[in-house]
Formats: C-alpha cells, structure tokens, sequence
C-alpha cells in the first residue's frame, strides 16, 4: 500500500515541476519529467514501453536510482496484475541495482530527499513483494524502512506535501 501511495503522489508533484521547472525535492527538470512519463506507461498498463523507458532513464541519469526504481514498478504492477512471478528475476535485479544506487547516494547530501523519496518507494515495493511471498516479517520491516524514509523526505523537503499522504495512508 505504501509503495503504491508514493507512486501515485509523484504525479501531482510532477506535473506542476514540468509545468514550472521547480519542485520542492531539487531534482533536475528533465529528470522529473522523465518519471512522470514513465509512470503515466505503468497507469495506462503499458508495462513493456515503461520497462524501456526507465531503461533510457537509467542510461540517461546513471547516479539516480529512478532507472531501476522505475522498472521495479513496471514488474511489480505487471506481475501483481497478473498474479504471478514471472518477472521475478528480472524484479530482483532491478532491486539489486537500486540497492549499489542507494548505497553511493548515502555518502552525499546532493538530491538526499529524492533519494529518500525513491529508497521509500523501493522499499516500499519490496514490502509488496514480500508479503505476496508469504514473508510477512520481512514485509513488515520493509514498510517500517519505506515509512522511515518517507518521513526523511518530509523533513528535507518541507514543502513537498504530497509526501503525507504516503505516511497517512500508513497509520491509517
């Protein structure tokens, strides 16, 4: 629930950042308007464009984990949708690769809150993948880091309101 909620945040927030060039994370505009267009592929259900793309936005901005991040959604809604694990392997790369993305992104400050926001999105989606899994201990820690990281983005990043409604929906 939570990695779905920080999804559909990003797009309000998005579209006034392409609109305007600014948002409240710090992140390059044209990086902003890249995971906009990615995730509007995953809301129309076009897994297979919404895989590529996040793979040129991972060749296109190879220091942000948004690449990886992006293309673990496009499994997930997939394989969810399809109530199966057929991208399983493939998932579990992506989240390998986000992982080393968010391990170098620890030792900077440069863009910690869209780091935090896309760590809380990742997490959040190996929450999913866990309990879909049966692991519910491990689903349970998982939240509990993607809630932690979402809390992070609220305090880096004050007037990024859209944020709350991921930390809401969690103690609601």
């Amino acid at each position: 629930l939570l990695a779905s909620t920080a999804l559909f945040l990003l797009t309000p927030g998005l579209a006034s950042a392409k609109a305007t060039g600014e948002n409240p994370l710090g992140v390059p505009r044209a990086e902003f308007a890249a995971a906009q267009e990615g995730l509007e592929l995953v809301y129309h259900r076009r897994y297979a464009d919404a895989l590529q793309h996040f793979e040129r936005v991972g060749v296109d901005f190879p220091d942000s984990a948004l690449g990886p991040v992006g293309r673990e959604v496009a499994h997930q809604a997939d394989m969810y949708e399809r109530r199966d694990y057929s991208a399983e392997r493939a998932y579990l790369s992506d989240a390998g690769e986000a992982d080393a993305l968010f391990r170098r992104g620890r030792r900077s400050s440069e863009r910690a809150a869209w780091n935090a926001f896309l760590e809380g999105v990742h997490d959040g989606l190996a929450a999913m993948y866990d309990i879909r899994k049966g692991n519910n201990l491990a689903a349970l820690n998982r939240a509990w880091d993607a809630l932690e990281a979402m809390k992070k983005v609220e305090r880096l990043a004050p007037d990024f309101h859209d944020v709350k409604l991921a930390t809401g929906m969690y103690a609601y």
